[in-house]
């Protein structure tokens, strides 16, 4: 007798592409973070890096382009790693820190 659901075959374990939606998200919170910092700052700064590096992650994820997303992650790492560091502010360096040290690993795992 056949089973009526197949099984999941024993040599492939079964895991999720969870660095799509994850690459994904984090490019959408540097973007809207560089947003908050140009209304809040008039930092046009923050609304280039914030918008340019959100952007390139999102797009990264969405296209599954895991060797964009990691750049973008460690450069954004290497700008915000040392200012967290240096002054301890959860926001925004903080965040973009622990994102981008998060979406590099995740990422970094894909790449051949």
């Amino acid at each position: 007798l056949k089973h009526p659901h197949p099984q999941p075959s024993s040599r492939a374990p079964l895991r999720l592409n969870m660095e799509v939606p994850v690459t994904v998200g984090a490019g959408a919170l540097v973007a809207v973070g560089g947003i908050i910092g140009f209304a809040k700052k008039k930092s046009k700064a923050s609304l280039i890096a914030g918008g340019l590096s959100g952007l390139a992650l999102m797009v990264s994820g969405a296209t599954d382009r895991p060797r964009m997303a990691t750049l973008v992650s460690a450069l954004l790492l290497l700008m915000m790693g040392p200012s967290f560091v240096k002054t301890g502010k959860v926001m925004p360096a903080g965040m973009v820190t622990v994102l981008s040290l998060i979406t590099l690993l995740m990422n970094g795992r894909k790449i051949e």
